[in-house]
């Protein structure tokens, strides 16, 4: 569910001039109140209720090497980005109970990441393109937004974005050879939220986090927006009524 008073304490933003106000169109919401609306979570995931709102949560009674959550089933998630708008922000809520590592805090990254499985390359099973929008604290922290804004129809790899499936002759993570961000996009079958950062070996942690409010939405085009790609991290508090 909406938390309504879930407020922002840091706001990164640019932007230049006066522009027109437009709303957003939501493309895909999901609060947990009538299901997982696809997503799937690792480590015992499961719907549970505050009394006020619902969320995913990952209980911590199985340790694993990262958190995740996939969907590959809601088509409102997947296929051509570019054709569900010029602009486009993926948000979510996290809330986390602790991360720990034989009993001590440990703090991990989250990430938002597109995978084709359709472009795969050699031996790797999909190609894609990652976003690390901050990271969730190890030591516990309350209802905290996370969001990165995009351009899906961008041939370059915009800023901050990693992109996997291929390497290059040094043995850099690339896309396959003469595949674009847009074009990668154009056919996505799955989207992960995680913390599995490309080329760090975890071990076995133990997650007790949960996660609320995933939503994709096309936003309008600011006239003067800068960075596209880079996130609009939000922190805030869920007070209790």
């Amino acid at each position: 569910m909406t938390h309504p008073d879930l407020y922002p304490v840091l706001f990164a933003a640019v932007v230049a001039g006066t522009a027109a106000v437009a709303s957003a169109d939501t493309i895909s919401h999901t609060d947990f109140s009538s299901g997982t609306n696809g997503w799937q979570g690792n480590g015992g995931a499961q719907i549970q209720s505050d009394g006020t709102n619902d969320y995913y949560r990952i209980p911590g009674v199985t340790d694993m090497f990262w958190f995740q959550f996939a969907n590959s089933t809601n088509t409102d998630l997947l296929g051509d980005y570019g054709a569900k708008g010029d602009q486009l922000e993926l948000s979510f809520d996290i809330q986390a109970n602790h991360i720990n590592f034989f009993g001590n805090p440990v703090d991990r990254s989250v990430i938002f990441e597109m995978r084709n499985y359709d472009l795969a390359d050699g031996f790797y099973p999909y190609a894609s393109v990652l976003f690390t929008l901050g990271t969730v604290s190890g030591e516990g922290q309350d209802w905290t937004n996370y969001s990165v804004t995009f351009d899906p129809n961008s041939a370059e790899l915009p800023a901050g974005w990693q992109p996997y499936g291929a390497e290059d002759s040094e043995g850099n993570w690339t896309l396959p050879e003469g595949v674009t961000f847009a074009e990668l996009i154009s056919g996505v079958d799955e989207v992960v939220i995680h913390s599995a950062e490309l080329g760090f070996f975890y071990p076995f942690t133990n997650f007790d986090l949960a996660i609320d409010n995933i939503t994709l939405t096309a936003v309008p085009t600011p006239s003067t927006l800068a960075l596209l790609g880079a996130p609009a991290l939000l922190a805030g508090r869920r007070r209790r009524r």
